[in-house]
């Protein structure tokens, strides 16, 4: 069975849990809609070590935690140089910089909490909203042609999908570039497991060399399908969600 999260009119919480459900029924396996609070409600805490369930980051989060399994996350975000710091420590460095012009790529150390954005002197009061305790990552910003997205099942390029910029037919390019990863699992992403996605993405200042660089890994528990087929989609998170269960630490 798979439980699948519905929202409060009864339908599919969103995009990705629609593509859930009509990949169950493709592969012709029996699914439920539940809601959030009927998670928090613990109805469903005998079935999660069992069963696959399907929804956004704070319903999958709330699964793992109603069987004792912290948020999972992947060894490595990225390959790119970082600096951790909280957004109260950021706002300091924006306000001191006197270089005006200078922006940054910051996105959150919590998985979602929210979605990363570049920011400069002008725009740093958009983070007011935000806790200044919260965690970020802050990196240089990077120039960005187009944005692939590859999906990884069992250590294997299944599909690939440009999610921003201007169409291209580089699929070749990004492929190989991820299959050189691949190849070099062991030391290049070390720890990870066998079903995961890589954001991709080429360079503006370099598109006759099709300069390559990984925007970001992320992991199959909750992520978005950018246009995969459905089945594989719920296949993919299959797969990596009882690989978490199956490796409760």
């Amino acid at each position: 069975m798979i439980y699948i999260q519905k929202n409060n009119d009864g339908i599919p919480h969103h995009f990705d849990c629609a593509c859930a459900m009509y990949g169950a029924i493709d592969l012709g396996l029996e699914y439920k809609l539940i809601s959030f609070e009927e998670l928090k409600s613990g109805k469903w805490d005998s079935l999660i070590k069992s069963n696959l369930f399907i929804g956004s980051v704070e319903f999958m989060t709330e699964v793992f935690n109603r069987v004792e399994i912290k948020q999972p996350k992947l060894p490595l975000n990225n390959f790119r140089p970082f600096i951790e710091m909280k957004i109260k420590d950021f706002k300091n460095l924006i306000d001191n910089n006197s270089n005006s012009e200078q922006k940054y790529f910051i996105k959150p150390k919590e998985i979602k909490a929210f979605t990363g954005f570049v920011v400069d002197k002008w725009s740093v009061t958009t983070l007011n909203s935000l806790n200044d305790d919260l965690d970020i990552f802050v990196q240089e910003v990077i120039d960005i042609e187009s944005e692939w997205r590859i999906y990884v099942f069992r250590n294997k390029v299944v599909d690939i999908r440009q999610y921003s910029g201007e169409l291209e037919a580089d699929v070749y390019g990004m492929v190989n570039f991820a299959n050189k990863l691949l190849k070099n699992k062991e030391e290049k992403l070390k720890g990870f497991p066998s079903t995961f996605t890589i954001d991709m993405a080429i360079y503006k200042k370099h598109p006759k060399i099709r300069l390559k660089t990984v925007v970001e890994f992320n992991d199959m528990w909750a992520i978005g399908n950018y246009g995969i087929s459905n089945d594989l989609y719920v296949r993919m998170l299959k797969e990596r969600y009882f690989d978490i269960i199956k490796n409760k630490k």
